[in-house]
């Protein structure tokens, strides 16, 4: 397809490159490359035994309590305004982003890893001429919207707290480290499932349904029951179930049956409609069939 083509002529992992594909889209290129860059690399944030506490305080200022995605944009946003600030002040940059490093407990050469590989993707998206369009900051839907189209069979429905039902029927957990824990939403998304001492569910974000019947649709599986004909819709309908990975993404909603399966439909339709006369109207041709 034209899209696995796209995909092909980056080098990137395709989760990766369908995000970023997917962000021209929805208008969040920057934000998502900024985050596939992050994605490539290990988590920057340094938590040391012996400075749990300290750490955790830390790195408390960036967290976000609907998306450890936006977390990350948050590190990366505190990280370039210091480094934009040393740049203009003519100050020795590098003594002062390790300080600044330090006193966040962020990995020094892997925030610069970080931004090379954040330069290289928007490199490699010159040269395909995929560029962003002038806006503001993207919303949030808008970057996550991105990251579930790479990450679709990462998806997770809340079971129990903290517990999520995920691809195949398995359980999965939201990693401790994360900022959802104990605050994750009915659905979310996450970039690893991990199996350790458990199956977890690392950097993660609170998601909306929706999204998924529209971004997996190639993936959705559809079955229908109880068709019946309604008079104030005039049609047959059946609700319908949608699901994704074997999770319900859409539960009993009324579609008109007859693109489904139209013999069926017109079988209803006279035995319903016309045989017991549910109509809304009344008609002469139904006193002349009596």
């Amino acid at each position: 397809t034209g899209l696995g083509r796209t995909m092909a002529r980056l080098p990137l992992d395709p989760r990766l490159s369908r995000m970023l594909a997917q962000a021209v889209k929805e208008r969040s290129l920057p934000e998502v490359t900024i985050l596939a860059a992050a994605l490539s690399i290990h988590d920057p944030r340094e938590r040391p035994l012996e400075q749990e506490a300290q750490a955790d305080q830390a790195h408390a200022k960036f967290r976000d309590a609907r998306s450890d995605f936006v977390t990350l944009l948050k590190v990366w946003h505190a990280y370039e305004e210091k480094l934009t600030k040393e740049s203009d002040m003519r100050l020795t940059s590098q003594s002062q982003m390790r300080k600044f490093c330090r006193e966040h407990f962020l990995a020094y050469r892997r925030m610069r890893e970080w931004r090379d590989i954040r330069d290289e993707i928007r490199e490699i998206l010159e040269e395909l001429n995929v560029q962003a369009a002038e806006q503001g900051p993207a919303s949030y839907e808008a970057i996550h919207r991105a990251v579930v189209s790479g990450y679709l069979s990462h998806i997770g429905l809340r079971k129990e707290k903290n517990i999520y039902l995920s691809a195949k029927n398995r359980e999965a957990m939201i990693f401790p480290g994360s900022g959802l824990f104990n605050k994750g939403g009915s659905w979310i998304v996450a970039s690893e499932i991990v199996q350790t001492s458990r199956l977890f569910a690392r950097t993660v974000a609170n998601i909306e349904p929706e999204w998924l019947e529209e971004l997996g649709s190639h993936l959705c599986r559809r079955s229908y029951s109880e068709p019946h004909w309604e008079r104030k819709r005039w049609e047959v309908v059946a609700f319908e179930r949608v699901t994704l990975y074997g999770l319900p993404i859409v539960e009993r909603r009324k579609v008109g049956y007859s693109r489904i399966n139209p013999a069926e439909a017109r079988e209803i339709f006279i035995r319903s409609a016309l045989v017991e006369g549910d109509l809304a109207v009344k008609y002469g041709f139904q006193e002349h069939n009596r």
